[in-house]
């Protein structure tokens, strides 16, 4: 509450009324207008230490925003910096990632010709080698054929020699029994008993030459 003229008129006309109503309570009236008093000076001198306070407060705060706004700055021309030395930096590895792409780039064509030139080497390699069994195995095939010929042949050449002495040996014994039936005087030879059956061996070994040619 203020000490102001209004309050104490308006109190000293209460007291001046409370005086001709009331003497007895003068004494109190001023005591409670001595407390009101001593707690309004108390009052205005809270006042007044908080206002001292609040000032020095907001001298502190704008030194404050003083010190804010040099952090500010400083903040953004470090930013600035940062961003600068980031955008140089990052021109300089994009240059540095061309040349390295372009050296990779050309290092793995070389490697991929010197594969494809090994694995080709090797195809001719293996090519060649299957060629040279391939001939190999036709070569002792034919000499095989040719060896299995010349056997066949050869026992063909004895089975027929066999045959044709086996003819002949028939055609002797055919002719004497035959020239045995001629004579007159001699008694006719008997004709042997197994003539038959050297006839058919004979005709069997013929007929199987025959299938063989």
């Amino acid at each position: 509450m203020a000490l102001d003229r209004n309050y104490l008129s308006s109190l000293g006309l209460e007291i001046a009324k409370r005086k001709y109503y009331n003497a007895a309570r003068v004494e109190d009236v001023l005591e409670s207008f001595q407390r009101n008093t001593a707690r309004l000076a108390q009052e205005n001198s809270a006042l007044s230490q908080d206002n001292r306070d609040l000032r020095a407060r907001l001298e502190s705060l704008s030194y404050g925003r003083e010190e804010i706004g040099d952090a500010i700055l400083s903040a953004k021309t470090i930013a600035q910096q940062l961003i600068a030395d980031a955008q140089q930096r990052a021109d300089a590895l994009t240059a540095e990632s061309v040349d390295n792409a372009d050296a990779l780039i050309a290092a793995a064509q070389e490697k991929a010709e010197q594969i494809v030139s090994e694995a080709r080497e090797r195809a001719e390699a293996l090519v060649a080698d299957a060629e040279a069994r391939r001939d190999a195995i036709l070569a002792e095939s034919e000499k095989r054929d040719h060896d299995a010929l010349e056997s066949v042949q050869s026992v063909y050449q004895k089975l027929r020699a066999q045959a044709l002495d086996s003819v002949k040996l028939l055609d002797h014994e055919w002719q004497g029994f035959l020239c045995s039936l001629g004579d007159e005087e001699a008694a006719p030879a008997a004709l042997p008993e197994d003539l038959s059956e050297k006839l058919g061996a004979l005709a069997d070994s013929l007929s199987a030459l025959n299938d063989e040619d």
